[in-house]
């Protein structure tokens, strides 16, 4: 072979290489993605909120939980199949428990069989893929008893990835949300968040469309303006949110503000017809700093704060100013995080300065 064709040759298998690769990468980056992440901290876990304190029993757990001495086990009337990637309910009667998933994929079944009760499904996609869909011929009854991720009959934390909850026609399926006795917490019974799809919630039956939604898109959170949308199931019938799409509710008024213990309220009014709904601002549950520790150097230290909320979500800034006091020499020093906003208060956090 010549050398204009030998170099020919090289660059074509050079070029197929790079298409394969870059296949690959097309491939990977979709929303169809199988089975649990590999990343570790992949999980199947059932808490029992019936004990105090809880037990959790992990069906699966990634090397990043067996390596700290998380053993997987078994539980009566519950199993997985990798091939399949499904979870089998048979007759499981667990009313105060959360079956919790993290980065199992977009093609994770549950299987109902006979009459099941949970407290709450709580699926995580982390940017991975955190989808659902529930198919059998049994029944599944949702009843969340309150708290911390316990709120809702299904919670999909999509995290970032394009997550689906599908419910088959063929299962009996109810679900409810948590209210708080005083009525001021009220939650849907199926609430999505951060999902890039564009149709999040897909039922097959039209009982199930009747249930209390919320549906948060990735992106569209801006200034605690919340996207209510109409959805369709497979049939393309029209599913209602919570409130009534007929409604134009442009007007938003915090009512009552979060604090670190309790909830706060934004009231949305319909500009056409006065009825009002309600939206939960989650109470903040979690303060830290970037550092809790330095060496003494003469100049001003300034830790990073980040604030949580009870559902897990970072707060934005926007809610809060920080100021710092004795930041300088040696000794204990101050974080002062003055809440505004959808919340009201201050926060103290302390942090060392230690000598060289």
């Amino acid at each position: 072979m010549g050398k204009g064709l030998k170099w020919i040759a090289t660059f074509m298998v050079a070029w197929i290489l790079v298409l394969g690769v870059m296949v690959g990468k097309v491939e990977a980056a979709g929303n169809n993605v199988h089975g649990p992440s590999g990343s570790g901290y992949e999980y199947i876990c059932i808490e029992n909120h019936e004990s105090n304190p809880v037990i959790s029993t992990y069906l699966k757990a990634g090397t990043g939980y067996t390596s700290m001495g998380i053993a997987e086990q078994n539980m009566s009337g519950f199993s997985y199949d990798l091939a399949t990637n499904t979870i089998t309910m048979t007759n499981v009667n667990m009313p105060l428990a959360v079956l919790n998933i993290n980065e199992f994929g977009d093609d994770l079944k549950i299987c109902v069989v006979g009459d099941n009760a949970l407290g709450e499904i709580l699926v995580w996609g982390y940017g991975y893929g955190g989808s659902l869909e529930i198919t059998g011929s049994g029944s599944l009854t949702l009843t969340p008893a309150g708290g911390r991720y316990f709120n809702n009959g299904i919670l999909l934390m999509a995290e970032g990835s394009a997550s689906v909850l599908k419910v088959a026609k063929t299962v009996t399926f109810k679900a409810s949300g948590y209210t708080s006795p005083d009525g001021v917490d009220i939650y849907p019974a199926i609430e999505v968040v951060e999902s890039l799809s564009k149709n999040s919630i897909i039922f097959e039956s039209a009982d199930a469309s009747k249930l209390p939604i919320y549906i948060e898109k990735a992106g569209a959170l801006q200034d605690g303006t919340v996207v209510y949308n109409a959805l369709v199931d497979l049939a393309q019938m029209q599913v209602n949110a919570t409130t009534d799409t007929s409604c134009k509710w442009g007007n938003a008024k915090v009512t009552k503000k979060a604090t670190t213990k309790a909830n706060g309220v934004i009231t949305y009014t319909c500009s056409d017809c006065g009825k009002t709904k309600k939206q939960t601002i989650y109470k903040i549950a979690k303060v830290k700093l970037s550092k809790t520790s330095y060496v003494y150097n003469g100049k001003a230290r300034k830790p990073g704060v980040t604030l949580t909320d009870s559902k897990g979500k970072k707060i934005d800034k926007k809610y809060y100013t920080v100021s710092y006091k004795k930041n300088v020499k040696v000794g204990t020093a101050s974080v002062v995080i003055k809440l505004k906003g959808n919340y009201s208060g201050t926060i103290t956090k302390k942090f060392k300065i230690k000598k060289k």
